[in-house]
């Protein structure tokens, strides 16, 4: 189990791999290079190899930024979880989370160096009473995920679990209780 420092607002962490060996390149070309057809393969994957309760009323991502989105064509979480939809490991996603300005390339920075301010998300439906599931790609600090959960949080929901691709920490975050 891994602690991040300064945990607030995610009750539970699972991620499936390691972001070293062929992830890296994997997960670069996917949602960098545009091959969207990857989406399936990492979804197969996703799929076979993680623990998800079915304790959740809502589904939801990360969402790009639409300047992101635009440029690239595709919201790459957006795919996934659709794609996490259609194996059963998880109920249709629903678009909850928008970005309140430009989201800072926090991959060009050390992991010490990364912050997203507490009000960078905003919640576009209600979240009100209910348990959420949020789907990232990759946790290497924790911030955006912290960020994405102080929104859900700051808006009602009472519970928030996270699932991520993989971890940059040396250690897998189990499927148990482990605090972003």
């Amino acid at each position: 189990m891994t602690e991040f420092q300064n945990a607030s607002g995610i009750s539970q962490l699972q991620s499936v791999f390691f972001y070293r060996d062929v992830v890296p390149d994997l997960l670069v070309r996917w949602k960098y290079d545009g091959m969207v057809e990857l989406t399936n393969l990492i979804a197969s994957w996703v799929a076979n190899h993680c623990q998800i309760s079915a304790s959740y009323d809502l589904a939801t991502i990360v969402p790009c930024h639409w300047r992101r989105r635009l440029t690239r064509g595709f919201d790459h979480m957006w795919l996934l979880a659709n794609a996490l939809a259609k194996t059963g490991l998880i109920e249709l996603p629903t678009k909850t989370l928008t970005h309140s300005k430009p989201l800072p390339f926090l991959h060009l920075q050390a992991a010490s160096d990364r912050h997203i301010d507490p009000d960078h998300f905003r919640t576009v439906c209600s979240v009100k009473g209910k348990r959420i599931l949020i789907i990232d790609d990759v946790i290497t600090s924790g911030a955006t995920l912290r960020a994405a959960a102080a929104a859900l949080n700051c808006n009602g929901a009472v519970e928030v679990s996270a699932l991520t691709v993989a971890t940059a920490r040396e250690v897998l975050l189990p499927a148990s209780r482990t605090r972003v």
